[in-house]
């Protein structure tokens, strides 16, 4: 008995652990040098990138053939620095299912419009 009480107590507090690891990279704010920013980006909903980044400049929605949104991405300008600090132009989020999946930093100078 004391046995199973123990083992319990222990997964609930691995349980607990990864909950609270899990809220504060998404309470954690979003940093313009490249390597912090890829650490805390990956999984933001939507909701929470506009909190921390504002509206994105590009914006482009794919749809399947239900016509329901399956993924979308967004780009910003001048928002991330690489490893010297000096600016990308560009960087593009790419969401499916509201999170974010991928991020590519660009030094393009006239990015592809989403869309285009």
């Amino acid at each position: 008995m004391l046995r199973m009480l123990v083992i319990t107590l222990i997964t609930m507090l691995f349980s607990l652990t990864a909950i609270a690891e899990s809220a504060s990279n998404t309470e954690r704010s979003l940093s313009p040098a490249e390597q912090a920013f890829l650490d805390v980006i990956g999984g933001l909903s939507k909701e929470k990138v506009v909190e921390q980044l504002g509206e994105p400049a590009r914006t482009e929605e794919l749809t399947g053939a239900d016509g329901e949104v399956v993924a979308s991405i967004w780009q910003y300008d001048y928002i991330n620095t690489d490893e010297k600090g000096e600016y990308y132009k560009h960087t593009e989020l790419d969401f499916v299912d509201n999170k974010v999946v991928t991020v590519v930093f660009m030094n393009t100078d006239n990015p592809t419009p989403p869309g285009k």
